[in-house]
């Protein structure tokens, strides 16, 4: 392939010092998005950017645009091989990323410079397609802090008075330019996004599962994710043994896993009763992206508009009309509550299905026998079942033996579970003996963050419960897992601290950190602080707008007359910074001539004092004779480049400037 290269474009290339500067630089900020694509395009763009640094270290410009070449073919293939299940958000990001390594390849003079600083901030802004957390904010801004670092200093190459980025200036300029951007975000009138982010593909859905496998809350348990968190109205906290978050619930058994009753949340819940002092007003903001559940306390009275209410009481996430799941809610619920007396025709037959082939004669006989023991009620039954897992071996554990999700073998001979195995045993066993029952899968419990005063909840809380039809009642949540003795919690995967009544038992890292005071105190200022950048920053609505302007005595303006205060206040500083810029003291120094004044002084010292008279090349070929052969090359080479910097303007301020670094008198 011929490229050719005109006389004035020969001149604005680059030595390969600073092509490698541009290069570090990109890779710094391109780097964090290869963990979003694809294993082999990822692999394929590091090759790429480490081929750069070869051919920039061997200056063969023909090995970059090859590499160039065969990245556009070979990652083209793979984005497209791969569109369907990339979606369409990770596909373009994908295909950004791959034509920006391809452009870095290519590039070999001034104006190629330019597009990759702009290509450079495309990428910091894709990156926040996948994250907005504090900390991605940092990192995004030291990397833009980097870049325009990068580009001051490159446009003051060739010039003969080198005025290099410091970090100093750098800083100030940052510190000037943050105040003006914190009050357009703030006191700017917030619109409603045209669209939302895309999902990603069913991968993004997380949280709580639909359907219920012996071993999934296990393995959801073992995360330290946060899920959802809680501020309570008026600090009215109810006990965390009522803090149950509700989620799907599960009718219908196939021998293997629970699964849901189809329709259920497009038919509204029988009815229900409640005590009007049980009731708790609370704000739910869920942190955990793409949840489908709103995991609303039992029972949920006030829901957020056009959000029905299924048939048993669960919730799905609610998603606006452009598909953007809201970012809060406001909720209310009943802590006592009592559901309708009469059970439906088709609601029994579901809560007593079994599946065909099911045979489990051991667990029907013993909740044959638990029912005449305890009064043949219902509610004697439950009972009875959780005073044997009270008083016999049985052992709650995060890893259990294999066929614990077979009653038959968990009651009677292993006797070792997680919550999901606790509530399929006593749920099979009360049908089996004609009790309708069903599974309710959500969290249990919560930590208040005594900073901030938010309750978090999170994923390792996820836990399973069983609810039976009692007469008279209605339906009646019953928690096999907290009748399991604290003592026996196996140590092997959660501490050893107690398990209270109706708490399911968190993982050993949250343990830990309620142990140690300094890693709790930590940890509850990096979860008050997120909670603050996600409140604030990333779900800064028009309703907390109008509170913070509310609180600051604006709430009467409207939003033209905020946008002409703002407006007044941008010219305001911008005179300001004119008036300062114009006041500032004047110096002709440059990077050079801040480096030559140093370099002088510390000669000065050794017996080298430059003349009044005297030029900065004279003064070095003068000196060059009384030195070493190595450091008199050096100065001569010194001497030339300073002549030509100063007299011809040539671009070679960088190279004169680690030649002063490496001389040594």
């Amino acid at each position: 392939m011929i490229r050719w290269v005109s006389a004035q474009a020969y001149q604005d290339r680059l030595e390969p010092r600073e092509w490698r500067r541009i290069t570090a630089t990109f890779t710094l900020v391109a780097l964090p998005l290869f963990f979003f694509l694809p294993s082999l395009l990822a692999v394929l763009l590091a090759v790429a950017l480490a081929l750069k640094f070869v051919a920039i270290a061997r200056t063969d410009e023909r090995l970059a645009i090859t590499a160039a070449l065969g990245l556009m073919l070979i990652g083209g293939m793979a984005i497209y091989g791969q569109l369907r299940t990339l979606g369409l958000t990770l596909s373009f990001v994908a295909l950004l990323v791959t034509m920006s390594v391809c452009k870095l390849l290519e590039s070999r003079n001034r104006r190629d410079v330019h597009v990759l600083f702009l290509l450079e901030t495309l990428l910091m802004l894709a990156f926040l397609m996948f994250s907005q957390s504090i900390l991605i904010f940092l990192y995004l801004l030291f990397a833009l802090a980097i870049s325009v670092h990068g580009l001051v200093r490159f446009e003051q190459l060739g010039r003969a008075r080198v005025q290099f980025a410091r970090w100093r200036d750098m800083l100030r300029l940052l510190l000037i330019a943050l105040p003006f951007a914190a009050a357009m975000f703030f006191l700017f009138p917030r619109i409603q996004p045209l669209w939302g982010m895309p999902q990603q593909g069913k991968g993004a859905v997380t949280g709580l599962p639909d359907e219920m496998s012996m071993d999934d809350l296990s393995s959801l348990a073992q995360s330290n994710e946060i899920a959802f968190r809680v501020r309570f109205a008026d600090d009215k906290v109810p006990d965390s043994r009522k803090l149950y978050w509700r989620g799907p619930v599960l009718w219908h058994f196939d021998g293997k896993q629970w699964l849901q009753r189809r329709g259920d949340l497009f038919r509204g819940p029988a009815p229900y009763t409640y005590q009007k002092d049980s009731v708790v007003h609370y704000e739910l903001t869920p942190v955990k992206a793409g949840l489908k559940w709103l995991p609303a306390l039992d029972l949920p009275l006030q829901l957020p508009p056009d959000t029905p209410l299924g048939s048993a009481f669960q919730i799905a996430m609610p998603q606006t009309a452009r598909g953007v799941v809201a970012n809060r809610f406001s909720l209310a619920s009943a802590l006592d509550f009592r559901t309708d007396d009469e059970l439906s025709r088709r609601d029994r037959e579901d809560a007593l299905q079994l599946p065909p082939g099911l045979t489990i004669p051991q667990t029907q006989g013993l909740a044959q026998r638990l029912l005449q023991e305890n009064g043949n009620s219902a509610r004697g039954f439950a009972e009875g079942f959780l005073k044997r897992l009270r008083e016999e071996e049985f052992y709650y554990s995060l890893e259990p033996p294999p066929g614990a999700g077979n009653p038959e073998t968990f009651l009677f001979r292993d006797r070792i579970g997680f919550c999901e195995h606790y509530t399929n045993a006593m749920v099979l066993a009360a049908r089996s003996i004609g009790i309708p029952a069903r599974v309710v899968i959500g969290y249990q419990g919560g930590a208040r963050n005594p900073l901030n005063g938010d309750w978090v909840v999170r994923e390792e809380s996820a836990h399973a419960w069983a609810e039976l039809w009692l007469d008279g009642e209605g339906w009646v949540r019953f928690d096999p897992t907290a009748a399991v003795a604290p003592n026996r919690i196996l140590q092997g995967q959660l501490s050893g601290g107690v398990l209270t009544a109706g708490e399911d038992s968190r993982a050993f890292s949250t343990r830990i950190a309620e142990n140690l005071g300094a890693v709790a105190w930590l940890r509850n200022a990096m979860d008050a602080t997120q909670a603050f950048w996600q409140d604030w920053v990333i779900d800064l609505d028009r309703d907390q707008q109008n509170s913070l302007l509310q609180n600051l005595g604006l709430q009467t303006f409207g939003s033209a007359a905020l946008i002409f205060v703002l407006l007044i206040l941008l010219g305001v500083g911008s005179a300001l910074l004119y008036w300062l810029w114009t006041r500032r003291p004047r110096s002709d120094d440059d990077a050079v001539a801040r480096a030559l004044r140093r370099k002088l002084a510390a000669w000065e010292k050794r017996g080298y004092s430059k003349a009044t008279a005297e030029s900065v090349a004279v003064f070095f070929r003068r000196i060059a004779k009384e030195v070493e052969e190595k450091q008199a090359d050096r100065l001569n080479e010194a001497a030339a480049r300073y002549e030509a910097l100063r007299y011809r303007e040539d671009d070679n301020a960088s190279q004169l400037l680690s030649l002063l670094k490496r001389i040594r008198l």
